[in-house]
């Protein structure tokens, strides 16, 4: 899940100038990493990805000058400013042969193969580029490298 969040971040927010990272193994069920936790900073505020196999409570969290954001896998959204807090329910669009545990999975696997296909078929544009997919993986490549330096690190803009 954490190269989709990262480019969820920058969808949103666009690139951001610096990232720092950290990455633990919390279930001995994993050979690997299993919680890489990354800070985007951008110049008015910060966006907190926790790329898990769900082991937080949220999937995204970004907390600015006005407020917070939190995104959570059952699909809620919550918006806190002014001390008022807003909550919003989103659900997927369910198929039959899907999983329903993996809820928004299935639903976006759907429209971006009709996106793709569509584009490919000249019917309009790609929403998803290669050079849009690099940007992304730069920004995994470099929480990697942060968490193994143990420091924040600048993002360089190509």
């Amino acid at each position: 899940m954490g190269p989709h969040l990262l480019d969820l971040a920058r969808f949103f927010f666009g690139e951001p100038q610096r990232l720092f990272a950290q990455e633990f193994n919390a279930h001995p069920r994993f050979a690997g990493e299993d919680i890489v936790s990354v800070m985007l900073h951008y110049p008015r505020f910060a966006c907190h990805c926790e790329l898990t196999w769900r082991t937080s409570g949220y999937e995204a969290f970004i907390e600015g000058e006005r407020g917070t954001l939190a995104s959570y896998p059952d699909g809620r959204l919550t918006i806190t400013a002014d001390a008022r807090t807003v909550t919003e329910q989103f659900s997927p669009q369910s198929y039959d042969w899907a999983d329903a545990d993996y809820g928004f999975a299935h639903a976006s696997i759907v429209a971006a193969n009709r996106n793709l296909l569509a584009a490919l078929r000249g019917e309009g544009l790609a929403e998803t580029t290669a050079d849009d997919n690099l940007k992304t993986m730069r920004l995994v490549f470099l929480a990697l490298e942060s968490a193994r330096r143990q420091q924040a690190i600048a993002v360089e803009v190509p």
